[in-house]
Formats: C-alpha cells, sequence, structure tokens
C-alpha cells in the first residue's frame, strides 16, 4: 500500500541528506532508484531509517580522489527507466 505522507517525506528527506553528503565528497551517485534505497525501522521509535546502496557506478569529482571528471561522450551510466530526461537525450 501507499505510505503516509509525513513518512514519504522523512524518506525523501533522509535520501536528499545522504546524496548531498556524498556530493560535499565529491561523489555523485549516478543511479539513484527506489531498488537503491534500503530502509528499515529504528528499533525504539519504528521511524524508517534509509540507506543509500550501489555507489558502483559512481562518478569522483575531486581531483584529489582521481583523475576522472567527465564521461566520456557517448557513454550513458544509470538505469534508463530512472534517468532524468535531459540525461537520457544525452
Amino acid at each position: 500500500g501507499r505510505l503516509p505522507v509525513k513518512e514519504t517525506l522523512d524518506i525523501f528527506m533522509q535520501v536528499t541528506v545522504a546524496l548531498h553528503s556524498a556530493h560535499q565528497q565529491g561523489i555523485i551517485h549516478r543511479d539513484i532508484k527506489p531498488s537503491n534505497l534500503m530502509i528499515e525501522r529504528d528499533s525504539r521509535s519504528g521511524n524508517p531509517q534509509v540507506k543509500v546502496m550501489d555507489f558502483g557506478i559512481a562518478r569522483l569529482t575531486q581531483h584529489e580522489l582521481t583523475k576522472q571528471s567527465k564521461t566520456a561522450t557517448g557513454l550513458i551510466f544509470g538505469t534508463p527507466y530512472y534517468m532524468s530526461p535531459e540525461h537520457s537525450r544525452a
């Protein structure tokens, strides 16, 4: 069934915080989709605790970490069904 709006927003906010943290460290996930979000219930409160998984095709943007700075022209990474329109047109 559907999740209550308050719980959905809590999950969404946790995902955005996790992605923001990764971005601050120079990591771009590139494949956010439902199957890469794991949700557990906190044993005390019962509230959802979200984990962002599968950074397998992530891109590192900090020059100290790697020389990788751009994806080669014509290469598309991620799951097409969950890509943004501008990414899928590339």
